[in-house]
Parts: C-alpha cells; structure tokens; sequence
C-alpha cells in the first residue's frame, strides 16, 4: 500500500506546507516511521497566497506595455534546445517586480524556515502562449562561474501569476527517482523545490502562462540537512510553551546550523 504522489505530511487542516514523494505506509495504514525521519530528501514547499492579489494584478499591469525577449537568451546550450517561451526584458520594470517578489519571499517564516536562504536571484518573468512549453531540462549548478557574483542553485522556485483557469496545459512537471509530479497553483501560489530536479513545462493548449521563476543559494546547500533544520523548526513550534524542551531544541538547531552552514 502507497499513499498518493506528494501527499501533504501534516496533517492540520489547512496546512499546505510540506509535500513528499510517495512512500510505504505501516502496517496500520498510517505514515511509516521511516517515512517521518528519513524521507526529508523529497521534501517540497507550496506557499500559498504568496502574492495577495492585487499584487499579482499589479504584476500584471506592469507587464502590459514591458520589453520582451525570447526565453531562449537565459537558457544554457542544452536548455534553449527545448524551450519555447517569452520574458521580460531587463530594466526597470522587472527590477520593480523582482523586488517585489523577493520582499514577499523574505517576509514568509514558512519559507525562510524551508530554505534558509542567503541570496535569491532576480525572478525571471516569462510568459507561454498557445503551443508554448519547455521540454525536460535540469537548472545549472552555478550561475554566472568564474565571476565574482557566482550564484549556487540549491532550490527553484515558480511562482504562479495566472489562474488555473485562465489556461489549460502548461503543468509544470518534476521529475525524480522515476517519479513525476504535475504541479498547476492558482495565481500567487507559489512553490520551491531542489533546483537539481530534472522539470519541464507541458505544451500550454489554451489560454496563457505566466509564471515567476526565481533560484535560491542557502545557507545550508545539502537538501537534507536543511530540511531537517526545518522539521526541528515545525517541532519547536509545537511545543512553544514548554521552556526546557525548546531550549534543548534550540540548542540542537544551532548546533546543527553552525556544522552544516556555508558562511
């Protein structure tokens, strides 16, 4: 017996944090032991409502009248032989966006807490029309090597600027270990994952896409550490009124961040 592909962990209501790849049930039916501890390596973020919405009708309007070019321009060699979109241009405009953006992320618990980001990227904006997708690709390591503004990919983020149905197609697929995972959010959804996962954009059929693309370099660069700096995060939450066994918790975090970090 299995559970379904990206079932949520928690299970408080309303609780869109977590999502994990499938994994065997115990005996009972319930999560496996093993699946608790151990399966923090297919962990994924959904943040929902990252964007409120007249933020994202602002995005919007701004991107009326904004320079375009082809999404080819930001793709490496291999890439830029399946892809087929538009984004914006740099400039004014997409520095105003990505501002925007980045602000929202930095001012998400859920998602600092996820990612323990040190440096995000300016958010590439791009847009698929009719018969417009990316086909399977994998994100490169490091943007810009040998400069001094190297940047390391430890997770991507896409940020949904369109509603679901405003569009048919155009799933954004995530691809790993043979299991594949389609993910479509509604405008100012957003959701983060290992930038070392193979993905692609399915052909759109109808309508138009328009996402927000953006990599985060962390503090932490191995998945598995971070996302069990994470699961101690949530653990401490739970037991915010209880002095000492916080306190122990706080002090395994730390000492944990202080071994793994990058700094």
């Amino acid at each position: 017996m299995t559970l379904p592909l990206w079932k949520p962990i928690s299970r408080r209501e309303g609780y869109s944090g977590f999502w994990a790849r499938a994994t065997p049930t115990d005996a009972s039916g319930g999560l496996s032991l093993r699946y608790k501890a151990l399966a923090v390596r297919y962990m994924y973020l959904k943040l929902a409502q990252l964007l409120k919405p007249r933020q994202v009708a602002r995005i919007v309007a701004m991107l009326a009248e904004a320079p375009i070019t082809s999404g080819v321009v930001t793709a490496g060699a291999l890439a830029a032989s399946v892809k087929s979109n538009i984004e914006l241009a740099p400039g004014k405009i997409k520095s105003e966006i990505g501002l925007m953006i980045k602000t929202a992320l930095m001012m998400n618990d859920e998602f600092k807490s996820f990612a323990l980001p040190r440096r995000i990227l300016e958010p590439e904006i791009a847009r698929y029309g009719c018969g417009m997708m990316y086909g399977d690709h994998v994100d490169a390591a490091i943007f810009n090597m040998h400069a001094d503004n190297a940047f390391r990919t430890d997770l991507s983020m896409t940020l949904f600027l369109t509603a679901i149905t405003d569009y048919s197609g155009g799933e954004l697929v995530i691809r790993e270990e043979s299991q594949e995972t389609q993910v479509k959010f509604d405008s100012g959804d957003a959701i983060v994952y290992s930038a070392d996962a193979r993905h692609s954009v399915a052909k759109v059929d109808q309508g138009t896409r328009l996402v927000a693309v953006t990599w985060i370099q962390s503090y932490v660069k191995d998945s598995r550490q971070r996302n069990i700096l994470h699961t101690l995060t949530k653990a401490s939450n739970e037991i915010s009124e209880h002095h000492e066994p916080l306190l122990l918790l706080s002090q395994v975090y730390n000492s944990l961040l202080r071994m793994w970090s990058d700094v």
